[in-house]
Order: C-alpha cells, then sequence, then structure tokens
C-alpha cells in the first residue's frame, strides 16, 4: 500500500495530468483499506485472510461541466487513460452553473 506522502503525490499528480489535458480545475481523493479476517471453528484456528484495496478518484471541471472517474489501477498509462475519459466525459455533459472547485 501507498504511504500517505505516496498517496498525495499520485493525486497531485493526476490533478496536473488533468490540467494539461485541458481541464480547467480538478481535484482527487485517494482511499486505501485494509482488513484481516480470522475464522476460528470448535477452538481451532479455521482461516486467516487478507485484503487490501487502493483507489484513486479524479473529479475534472471543463467550463461550468464536470465529470468523475476512479481507478484502483495506480500505473503510469492507467491514470492517463482515467484523465483521459474524464476530460472526454466533462466536454459531453451538461453544463451546470453551480459546477466548480
Amino acid at each position: 500500500m501507498l504511504t500517505p506522502e505516496q498517496a498525495r503525490d499520485r493525486a497531485a499528480d493526476i490533478v496536473a495530468r488533468a490540467r494539461a489535458a485541458g481541464a480547467d480545475a480538478a481535484d482527487a481523493v485517494f482511499a486505501a483499506d485494509a482488513a484481516l479476517e480470522v475464522s476460528v471453528r470448535l477452538g481451532a484456528l479455521e482461516d486467516v485472510g487478507r485484503s487490501e484495496s487502493e483507489e484513486l478518484g479524479l473529479r475534472v471541471f471543463v467550463g461550468r461541466r464536470s465529470a468523475s472517474v476512479s481507478t484502483s489501477d495506480l500505473s503510469g498509462d492507467a491514470m492517463d487513460r482515467a484523465v483521459e475519459r474524464a476530460v472526454a466525459m466533462a466536454r459531453e455533459a451538461p453544463e451546470d452553473r453551480w459546477a466548480g472547485l
């Protein structure tokens, strides 16, 4: 899992990519969680499991239009695709006079 500093850097990076791709403004959120599960049956350990997940969400604004996407693939290529999708979606979205950061 990413450290808090790495997560902050990924969020800042995807916002910068969105601005470079034509978004007037953008914001990002990074969410991560880890879970541990232990099962005991008749007093004996039966199963142990662990899961982790990370997700990066991006909201972009093009004029008064906005769109949001998220990805759990944190590679550079995946972030580029997410930015491309979000900006394209925002350009097609209806205008909202209240849209903005």
